[in-house]
């Protein structure tokens, strides 16, 4: 069925769908912020950016649907849920660097800090490329003469946005939530699995995380060592 001509959707969006998913995202949302808390896990600070742009999208999608003629709650909206997958894979990556770094980096081919930075740099610029030009994208077709005839089946239909979108990211945060890294892995990196502890180097550039001392010998009995990375499996 079409849309208001003119307006923020090609076909008729359903209300409750919009309102549904931002409940729920909401709700996956404050789950992974008391986790985080509880494990110490600030390394999962990707997952809540993810989900606060979920809940933000669908907020502001259930806005554009009842002011159907206001462009910025549908560019929000868009912008949003576009980009919030990109945030899902870069924490996917940051977490196969701690397991890496948890279980012993003389076991993989790639140093685990190599694949953090070479993976989330390219999804950095895949969230900047998808969240420009999807607002741009939208604004075009908001603007070119015609838009209400434009044409593609993805354009014209709702249904797939949630079944290959929103619902498989949907999916992905709820395992996290019930197997959740910061449960298994230490909270401080560089401890490892076997009780020694891998010296990092360097510090942190960035204050979101946090200063990091200068590398050094640790002196720990393989026992307590043990005992602290064990703790949470």
């Amino acid at each position: 069925m079409a849309g208001r001509p003119g307006g923020n959707f090609t076909y008729d969006p359903t209300t409750w769908a919009a309102i549904l998913f931002a409940v729920i995202y909401g709700i996956v949302w404050a789950t992974h912020t008391a986790q985080a808390i509880k494990y110490r896990a600030l390394f999962m600070w990707v997952m809540f950016v993810a989900c606060a742009l979920e809940f933000i999208g669908f907020v502001t999608r259930e806005i554009a649907i009842k002011q159907m003629y206001t462009l910025w709650p549908i560019v929000v909206s868009q912008t949003g849920l576009i980009v919030a997958p990109a945030f899902l894979a870069a924490q996917d990556y940051m977490i196969i660097g701690r397991v890496m770094s948890f279980v012993g980096k003389e076991y993989g081919y790639i140093d685990h800090n190599k694949i953090t930075k070479i993976f989330v740099g390219a999804d950095i610029f895949a969230i900047l490329t998808q969240g420009g030009g999807g607002a741009m994208l939208f604004a075009e077709i908001k603007f070119t003469p015609g838009n209400d005839d434009a044409d593609g089946y993805l354009l014209n239909h709702e249904w797939p946005m949630y079944v290959f979108d929103s619902i498989p990211v949907l999916i992905s945060i709820i395992f996290f939530c019930i197997w959740h890294p910061g449960a298994y892995l230490p909270s401080r990196k560089g401890l490892r699995i076997d009780g020694t502890y891998e010296e990092q180097r360097g510090r942190r550039k960035f204050l979101c995380c946090g200063p990091r001392k200068p590398a050094k010998n640790v002196e720990m009995s393989t026992a307590d060592n043990s005992a602290i990375a064990l703790e949470k499996a």
